[in-house]
């Protein structure tokens, strides 16, 4: 190994060419002290580009979360909009509802009342809304024409329905997939917004519901365009500890909270909690879904971001580099001129 050294150094000193020895010694003072400075900087720079990302995740959740609320706010609009309608109001709050949904004199302002709730479905988020009437309604009044009046008894085995009735306090209810029957799914929509009406002058006839039926995938799609990783994830779960919708259905297994652990293990909505699920390291948050008992949970894994910090790194490294070889090259051209490389070489050919 000592010998090799030496015949190396010796090679360098005595055999080797000016302009070559130009070239290396020109790289070993460049690049000696910036391996060393980079060597030297390498935690902090990791760190602060560790930060960076974090902060950028943190935005990114942050307008998740904005467009989830937007979306939240677009669902109670149209429920609000339903719900304020005077011939609705009347209506539900009728001693006999069938009696006044027959009655000839109130069809046209029927009419406009289920032209205005169909301008509200636009198919691609919004696919739906039903106005489920108690038993105590006659069947034919829910004939309405226009498929908006349907009677209770089509979803009293859904599970959404035994809530509010063994919850009588319970008013309005955003209702995961599973909360539907197969019948609301496939003709209506995968997901729903469902608010409860008791009739006041008649309490005993049983209560009305309004069904504002939407698509979870629209919600996955928010989930899924600011991901930055595929081993990230998000997910919304609700107060009953129900999956709302996933970023990915596997990873959000994998992570799962429960609605009141996720309060108690990230505590700061503002910020990320480092934590561990099944031994792996992640970023934690979470955002209130305003209007909703939604909250979004966001999982980053630790490594992720220090990956990615690290590559930004090397890629900087990388093209220093480069500029350092070919500045090499380039330094002792300006030095001893074209024609003299030129030369060499042509020299060493006719040598050849």
């Amino acid at each position: 190994m000592i010998r090799a050294i030496r015949a190396v150094m010796h090679y360098f000193l005595h055999d080797l060419k000016l302009k070559y020895k130009f070239i290396i010694t020109n790289m070993i003072l460049v690049l000696v002290p910036t391996i060393v400075i980079f060597v030297f900087l390498y935690g902090r720079l990791s760190h602060i580009i560790a930060v960076n990302a974090l902060e950028s995740e943190k935005a990114l959740v942050n307008q998740t979360a904005s467009t989830l609320e937007a979306t939240a706010n677009q669902i109670v609009y149209v429920m609000n909009s339903i719900t304020s309608d005077p011939f609705l109001s009347r209506a539900t709050y009728t001693s006999d509802v069938g009696r006044y949904l027959a009655a000839e004199e109130n069809w046209e302002e029927r009419g406009e009342f289920y032209t205005n709730i169909n301008a509200l479905i636009d198919q691609e988020f919004i696919t739906a809304v039903k106005i489920y009437l108690p038993d105590s309604v006659d069947g034919q009044s829910c004939d309405d024409g226009f498929g908006i009046m349907e009677p209770v008894k089509n979803v009293r085995g859904s599970y959404w329905h035994g809530i509010f009735s063994g919850s009588p306090k319970t008013v309005s209810l955003f209702c995961p997939d599973f909360y539907l029957t197969s019948w609301e799914i496939q003709e209506l929509g995968d997901m729903a917004y469902i608010k409860k009406f008791t009739n006041i002058a008649n309490r005993e006839a049983g209560s009305a519901y309004v069904a504002v039926y939407f698509t979870r995938s629209y919600l996955q799609n928010i989930l899924r365009q600011n991901l930055t990783n595929i081993s990230s994830s998000y997910y919304i779960v609700n107060s009953r500890d129900s999956i709302v919708a996933d970023s990915n259905s596997v990873l959000a297994g994998t992570y799962f909270m429960s609605y009141s652990g996720i309060q108690k293990n990230i505590q700061n909505t503002q910020d990320f909690t480092t934590g561990k699920v099944l031994g792996e390291s992640l970023y934690m948050g979470y955002r209130d879904i305003e209007q909703t008992d939604w909250r979004l949970v966001s999982m980053i894994p630790v490594n992720n971001v220090f990956t990615e910090s690290r590559k930004v790194l090397f890629n900087t490294a990388y093209l220093y580099l480069v500029f350092v070889v070919l500045d090499g090259g380039i330094s002792p051209v300006r030095k001893y001129g074209w024609a003299s490389f030129q030369g060499g070489r042509d020299h060493e050919s006719e040598q050849g």
